[in-house]
């Protein structure tokens, strides 16, 4: 991402609102996917902005959450929600919700609870059966990601990425959507091969090479997605590394 989508994304925005007198939410659905300080200053400077000129700002932080060293309320959004299962290493099927607290009133929990209009967040708690083991197991994901820290997790996971993508650069007919630059990117790599489609990509690394990636075909962006965890060796990167020089000799 760069500033000039940053200052575009922000005219845009603000132009709709010019344009409307009612009220109007937002849903900022801004992923963080791979942002670093200079990206996330720019875009609390701009949630802050829009903060002025829209009711509310609403951030999916699923694949920013446990892997850049930063604060929730430092976004300057009123609502936060990320899945715990992704690098955090959180069971499947827990999730988190923050809302800033003035706001936490006004919103009804869509399951029954007591005392709806509360502004206690508990409100959210009352789901009715629920799997108690996976909300205990969390707890060791939050010792272990305190054990390693925020800051030398998030500079693992960014040498993690660097480690492949500067080894495949080269490959003929290969393109990255991923900057490789700290500024810009941490844990996830994008890439694609001139002449080859995601799905096949994708394919190929799994089936002939036994490597997970996402295949990814939204608007301007069709390639694949590898995402290390601080848990991946450099030896699984290299492995990832001959498959792709293998795809294109």
């Amino acid at each position: 991402v760069e500033q000039g989508v940053i200052d575009d994304q922000r005219r845009r925005a603000l132009g709709v609102a010019a344009q409307s007198r009612r009220q109007i939410e937002l849903a900022a659905r801004q992923a963080l996917t791979d942002a670093l300080a200079h990206y996330r200053l720019q875009r609390a400077q701009l949630l802050g902005q829009l903060g002025r000129d829209f009711q509310k700002a609403l951030v999916d932080g699923a694949h920013s959450f446990a892997v850049l060293d930063y604060k929730i309320p430092d976004l300057g959004c009123d609502y936060f929600g990320t899945s715990l299962h992704k690098f955090l290493c959180g069971p499947i099927g827990t999730g988190m919700m923050w809302i800033k607290k003035d706001k936490i009133e006004k919103v009804w929990p869509l399951l029954s609870s007591p005392e709806p209009n509360s502004a206690d967040i508990r409100k959210f708690e009352n789901l009715g059966t629920r799997s108690f083991p996976i909300e205990m197991a969390l707890g060791y994901s939050i010792d272990l990601h305190n054990m390693i820290g925020g800051a030398r997790k998030q500079q693992r996971l960014h040498y993690l990425k660097q480690y492949w993508m500067s080894q495949v650069k080269e490959v003929p007919g290969m393109r990255f959507y991923t900057s490789i630059k700290p500024e810009w990117s941490c844990a996830i790599g994008n890439f694609c091969i001139e002449g080859m489609k995601p799905g096949e990509i994708a394919d190929k690394l799994f089936n002939k090479y036994k490597i997970h990636t996402v295949s990814i075909e939204w608007e301007n962006v069709k390639g694949v997605r590898v995402t290390p965890n601080v848990y991946t060796t450099t030896d699984e990167l290299d492995k990832l590394v001959r498959a792709i020089r293998g795809m294109v000799s």
